[in-house]
C-alpha cells in the first residue's frame, strides 16, 4: 500500500482545476413470455449502466493518477486533489528550506509533525475494504432486482439512487473544503447520507477537518434502501386460478368434464411447493407477498407437521377457488391463461395489498 512517505518522493507536478462537473418456461403464456423478454432487457440495459459507471470511475483514477502523480484505489474524487494540494504544500516547504532548523519554524520536530498529518491524511482518504465491499454488494443487488435480506422487505434503491450515493461519496463527506495551512488539514462542512449539510444543536452547519467527516468511509452510506414489502390476500392468488379451473371443469376447449378436487389438488401442491422457495422467484412475485400474508395470519400459532403458515394460507387459497367456481364468479385475464390447453400457469398479476 502506498503510503505518504514514498508519495513525497515521487514528482510533484502542477496542480490543475478539474473540470465542471429467467428465462419463460414451455409453459409460459405469451404475457409471460414477453415480460421476460422485457426483464432480459431491461437487466441488460441496467447492467451496461453500471459497467459504464464502473469505466468511467477506472478512466477517471488513471487520470487523477497520472495528473497528480501517486498511485491510490477507490478514492473519493475530491479526495485526490485535497491530498494532491496537502503533498504539494509539504513538499515545497522542504524545498523552501521552512524545515531547516535556522529558520525558526520548529525544524525536524515541526517536519515529523507535518508528515504525521500528511500521512493521517492518507490514512482517512484511503476506504476500508468493508465500504468498499458494502458498495459492491449494493450495485449486485440492483442488479438482480433484489437485496438477500428478509422476504418481507423490497429493495427501493436502483441506478439513480446508487449513482446519488455514489455522488455523496466523492466528495468525501465534505463540501466548501479550504485547507488551513496553520493546521495543515483540510477543513470544510459535514454533508449527511443525503449529501445535504449536517445541522448542529446551534442550528448552524457542522465544520471540521475532513478526515473527521461523520459520512467518511462509512459503510452505511451504501446500505440498501428498503420498504416493507405488502402481503396478498389468499382470494387475489385464487383469482389467477379460478378461471382456470372453471374451464377445466366445467367448460372451454378440451378441459370440459375435469374433476374439481383433482385439480385443486395439483394447485395446492404447486402453491405449497412456490411459497415454500420464493427465494428462487423474481422479486416482484406475488408468491412472496402470499408468503408474508401467510406468516402474519399465522404468527403465534405453533408448526406442526402439515400444518404451518403455509398449508394453512393455501387451504384458504383453494377454498376461496372452489367458492370462485361453484358460483362460477371466477376471473381472471385471458392473456394471463393458457384455457386452449386447460393448463394452470398463473402469471402474478394481481397487485399486493398493502
Amino acid at each position: 500500500m502506498a503510503t505518504a512517505e514514498n508519495i513525497l518522493s515521487q514528482s510533484s507536478p502542477t496542480r490543475v482545476t478539474k473540470a465542471g462537473g429467467g428465462t419463460a418456461s414451455s409453459s409460459s403464456t405469451p404475457y409471460e413470455t414477453q415480460r421476460g423478454v422485457n426483464d432480459k432487457y431491461r437487466d441488460s440495459q441496467l447492467s451496461n449502466d453500471f459497467d459504464q459507471l464502473n469505466q468511467d470511475q477506472d478512466r477517471t483514477e488513471q487520470q487523477l493518477q497520472s495528473t497528480y502523480g501517486f498511485t491510490f484505489n477507490s478514492w473519493a474524487a475530491d479526495d485526490v486533489e485535497r491530498f494532491a494540494e496537502h503533498r504539494d504544500l509539504v513538499t515545497e516547504q522542504i524545498r523552501n528550506g521552512y524545515y531547516d532548523e535556522e529558520s525558526g519554524n520548529g525544524g525536524y520536530v515541526t517536519f515529523l509533525k507535518h508528515l504525521e498529518g500528511l500521512n493521517n491524511a492518507h490514512d482517512s482518504f484511503t476506504p476500508s475494504e468493508a465500504m468498499i465491499t458494502q458498495r459492491q454488494n449494493l450495485q449486485q443487488a440492483i442488479l438482480e432486482g433484489q437485496a438477500h435480506y428478509d422476504n418481507n422487505f423490497e429493495l427501493v434503491d436502483n441506478y439513480d439512487t446508487f449513482a446519488e450515493k455514489n455522488s455523496v461519496f466523492n466528495t468525501g463527506g465534505v463540501s466548501n473544503v479550504e485547507f488551513d495551512p496553520q493546521t495543515m488539514q483540510h477543513v470544510g462542512t459535514y454533508l449527511d447520507m443525503e449529501g445535504n449539510p449536517i445541522i448542529g444543536e446551534d442550528g448552524k452547519e457542522t465544520k471540521g477537518p475532513v478526515s473527521g467527516a461523520p459520512t467518511r468511509n462509512s459503510r452505511e452510506l451504501f446500505f440498501p434502501t428498503l420498504k416493507e414489502r405488502g402481503g396478498m390476500d389468499p382470494s387475489d392468488i385464487a383469482n389467477k386460478f379460478s378461471e382456470g379451473v372453471y374451464q377445466k371443469v366445467y367448460g372451454g376447449p378440451g378441459g370440459a368434464g375435469g374433476d374439481i378436487d383433482e385439480a385443486l389438488g395439483l394447485i395446492s401442491v404447486q402453491l405449497i411447493e412456490q411459497l415454500s422457495d420464493v427465494e428462487s422467484l423474481p422479486p416482484d412475485s406475488p408468491y412472496r407477498n402470499a408468503l408474508v400474508t401467510a406468516n402474519n395470519e399465522f404468527d403465534g400459532q405453533e408448526s406442526q407437521p402439515g400444518y404451518n403458515a403455509i398449508t394453512v394460507y393455501v387451504q384458504k387459497v383453494i377454498e376461496k377457488i372452489k367458492e370462485m367456481v361453484e358460483n362460477k364468479s371466477g376471473y381472471s385475464d385471458e392473456m394471463y391463461w393458457n384455457t386452449t390447453t386447460g393448463d394452470l400457469n398463473p402469471s402474478g398479476n394481481s397487485e399486493p395489498t398493502e
